[in-house]
């Protein structure tokens, strides 16, 4: 008991504690761990897996990268409620999509 008393506190000085905070932010968060503020598109691979578009908090849309699903949900703690709600609009703004464009050639082409 006593040395792993010792071993927490080793691991606190040394700034390896997952636990610690600093300026009421958690370790982890932030610029070097920034959290997903939307999802913008998803993607097939090849391999038939889904990588989705992400945007963070704070950060320019320059900085927007593919994830996996697996790594969605890592990243965010709501990320399968974030992916869920994702895909259910978005399957419905691709539905409208080929609606409208159906409509338009097949009034083009009249």
């Amino acid at each position: 008991m006593e040395a792993e008393k010792r071993e927490v506190e080793k691991n606190n000085q040394h700034g390896d504690s997952s636990n610690e905070e600093r300026n009421g932010h958690q370790i982890g968060e932030g610029v070097f761990n920034p959290e997903i503020e939307l999802i913008l598109w998803a993607r097939d691979k090849k391999n038939g897996e889904k990588e989705y578009l992400t945007k963070y908090k704070e950060q320019s849309y320059i900085h927007c990268k593919w994830l996996s699903e697996s790594e969605v949900i890592a990243d965010c703690k709501n990320g399968k409620s974030k992916l869920s709600r994702f895909n259910k609009t978005f399957q419905k703004k691709i539905e409208e999509g080929v609606k409208r464009i159906s409509n338009t050639s097949v009034k083009n082409f009249k």
